[in-house]
C-alpha cells in the first residue's frame, strides 16, 4: 500500500531532523533506517521510541522544544513517553 511508503518518508525524514544538532536535517545517514524488506508499523515502537529520544537529548531534556521538533503537542510527547517507558 502506498501509505507504507509515505509512513517510510515520513519517518526518515523525521529521524534526519531529530539526529541532527539542533534539529535541523542534514545529509548523512539517519541515526535510524527502516529496512526496505520491513513493514513500518513492525518497528514503528522503536523508532517512535529512538525519535523520542533523540529529541529530547538534542534539546538537553527540553520537552517543549522536544515536542516542536516533533511537530507533536507537550501533551502528546509526554503520553508518549510515558507510554514507551521512559519517564
Amino acid at each position: 500500500p502506498s501509505y507504507i511508503f509515505e509512513k517510510r518518508a515520513e519517518i526518515s525524514t523525521s529521524v534526519r531532523q531529530v539526529a541532527a544538532p539542533g534539529g535541523s536535517a542534514r545529509e548523512e545517514k539517519p541515526a535510524l533506517v527502516v529496512q526496505e524488506n520491513q513493514v513500518a508499523g513492525e518497528n514503528w515502537p522503536a523508532i517512535e521510541r529512538e525519535m523520542i529520544l533523540q529529541a529530547l537529548k538534542n534539546t538537553k531534556g527540553n520537552r517543549s522544544k522536544a515536542a516542536e521538533l516533533l511537530g507533536w503537542g507537550r501533551t502528546t510527547l509526554w503520553r508518549k513517553i510515558v507510554q514507551h517507558g521512559l519517564a
